[in-house]
């Protein structure tokens, strides 16, 4: 379900990374994840790399990444193909629709790794 709030005018997610086929090492058995075990990393990875980047010139850490997002849409590949039921391999799932820009399914997207540090630089100067 898609939560909101009337008074923010976010609605959730905000962001998504295409997670499908990801290798993992758990006590040394390879395996095979995808959906948020490999996406919420993989954003948490992106978003780390940024404030690395920030910290090694001499600037503080994004903080809360909500206004940092909604501000940089541009940021994102934005994910225009597909649906809920391809996603989880289910036929018969309804769910909302893909669509350009902001949707309830995947946010603004998939961070482009290159704009995304690109914006972070520019963050607050």
């Amino acid at each position: 379900a898609v939560v909101s709030s009337q008074s923010t005018g976010r609605a959730y997610p905000d962001v998504s990374a295409m997670s499908d086929d990801f290798w993992i090492i758990i006590d040394r058995i390879l395996m095979n994840v995808a959906g948020t075990s490999a996406a919420t990393p993989t954003v948490a990875g992106l978003v780390s790399m940024a404030n690395d980047a920030r910290l090694n010139a001499g600037k503080p850490v994004l903080g809360f990444l909500n206004p940092f997002i909604y501000q940089n849409p541009q940021i994102f590949f934005d994910v225009t193909l597909g649906s809920p039921s391809q996603a989880c391999w289910l036929d018969d799932l309804e769910g909302y629709p893909v669509a350009e820009g902001w949707d309830p399914v995947t946010g603004f997207g998939t961070p482009d790794y290159n704009k995304l540090i690109a914006a972070a630089m520019q963050y607050y100067d």
